[in-house]
């Protein structure tokens, strides 16, 4: 099984890979490098799971998409994610490319 690891950042995508092994353990592998790079004194480490369900053509697609926020900060009650990476299982082109304009669209609402 491939997974795909999608970085975005104020709104850009700034990579895109595809990693070998099922999704629960790629992200288990992401956070791991990830950490390196969080700040604990500016930012919080936040890891969501986000449940998708998607028709294509007779197909239904059932995976889930997990989020790491490690570069944000807090505006009043708002969280603010700067740079986000997302761990999802490789899906069709059409599928990736909605579930990326909604990361584009998500790093970018400040």
């Amino acid at each position: 099984m491939k997974s795909i690891v999608v970085n975005v950042k104020k709104g850009r995508k700034v990579s895109e890979e595809v990693y070998e092994g099922a999704v629960n353990e790629v992200v288990k592998e992401v956070i791991l490098k990830v950490l390196p790079l969080w700040r604990p004194e500016d930012s919080d480490l936040i890891v969501t799971k986000h449940h998708i369900t998607e028709l294509v053509g007779n197909v239904k697609e059932d995976f889930h998409v997990y989020v790491i926020s490690f570069s944000s900060t807090w505006v009043g009650d708002e969280l603010i994610e700067e740079e986000i990476i997302a761990v999802f299982p490789q899906v069709s082109k059409e599928l990736q490319s909605q579930i990326e304009q909604t990361l584009l669209a998500y790093s970018l609402s400040e």
